[in-house]
């Protein structure tokens, strides 16, 4: 087979595979979380500007010890209120409200409430000696209590994963139709004048024939080179005037 016939016997490649692009880039899992809890001072006071900075990272630095920490969970601590009421005649109660925000792509922060109550009530010594530490001034900590769950939004990118669908077959259309063509004739009227050695020399029914069948098989010459079976074209003479 020579080329030139190869070429007529060949098929086209086939179009590439469906390619994936980098791999996906993993939503970032918030948690939020809502707590109170109690100190009892010797003041009315209420923490200051350095004093919440303080406790809000001793709260931070804990994550490790009853989940996970930098850099797989980030954890963010906001003091949100403080209330100062009369404990007894010696003492104040603090009352303070903080949240806890978690955000991980790849661990489920989910449970970290109750992971971070277990933990501060269980340690509220150590607790209370790193806020002393800190610099606040401290009697003793009080149970910890999940105030309130904060629902968190959902993730609003998805994953960053693209699948190329390969190209249309060339042996198949890329629609197909939704029912059978309807085919519409369009019918034009003409006049043409031919000049006879006879005057008023009507056409025979054999001239007649010979002529509208010359005309039909012109088609092919200017209907972009489109004639039967495509284009079916019929050519009457209706009138010799």
């Amino acid at each position: 087979v020579d080329s030139a016939d190869k070429a007529l016997w060949e098929l086209p490649a086939p179009s590439a595979a469906p390619t994936i692009s980098a791999a996906p880039t993993l939503y970032i899992k918030t948690s939020k979380f809502e707590f109170s809890q109690p100190l009892i001072r010797s003041t009315s006071d209420k923490l200051n500007v350095t004093e919440q900075m303080a406790f809000e990272e001793i709260i931070r630095d804990y994550t490790p010890q009853y989940g996970t920490g930098l850099p797989t969970v980030t954890t963010t601590v906001k003091l949100d209120a403080q209330q100062a009421l009369s404990n007894n005649a010696t003492t104040f109660k603090l009352e303070l409200k903080y949240f806890i925000t978690y955000e991980s792509r790849k661990v489920d922060s989910s449970s970290y409430d109750t992971k971070f109550q277990t933990f501060m009530n269980n340690q509220l010594n150590i607790f209370a000696g790193d806020l002393r530490a800190a610099g606040i001034s401290l009697i003793e900590a009080g149970n910890v209590d999940i105030f309130v769950k904060v629902p968190t939004d959902l993730p609003t990118a998805g994953p960053s994963m693209s699948i190329k669908s390969p190209s249309a077959s060339p042996f198949m259309p890329s629609t197909m139709p939704t029912s059978s063509p309807t085919f519409k004739p369009k019918t034009f009227n003409f006049r043409h004048k031919i000049f006879r050695p006879k005057e008023n020399q009507l056409f025979t029914a054999d001239e007649r024939l010979i002529f509208e069948e010359a005309i039909s098989n012109m088609t092919a010459l200017y209907g972009e080179k489109i004639g039967p079976p495509t284009i079916n074209t019929t050519c009457e003479i209706y009138n010799q005037p």
